[in-house]
């Protein structure tokens, strides 16, 4: 799922109805926060997060994603 530059201020608890989603880029966003409902996505392998603003990445938020292959947080 591809959503960067679109001005997104926070992760949508809706992303937890796409259980099987792989790919979650949000480059070029103004997220400022990591939240735990995250770890739900268990089948990430691919989560890009980079050029935000993250200042904050939930305690449990990345533990059960054990498929994760690339976490992109640079530029925040």
């Amino acid at each position: 799922l591809g959503l960067t530059g679109n001005s997104i201020t926070h992760l949508p608890e809706e992303l937890t109805r796409l259980p099987s989603l792989r790919h979650l880029r949000l480059l070029s966003n103004r997220i400022e926060e990591v939240p735990e409902f995250i770890s739900v996505l268990t089948t990430l392998h691919v989560l890009d997060l980079g050029k935000n603003r993250i200042k904050h990445v939930h305690p449990r938020a990345l533990g059960s994603l054990v498929q994760l292959k690339e976490l992109l947080l640079q530029w925040n």
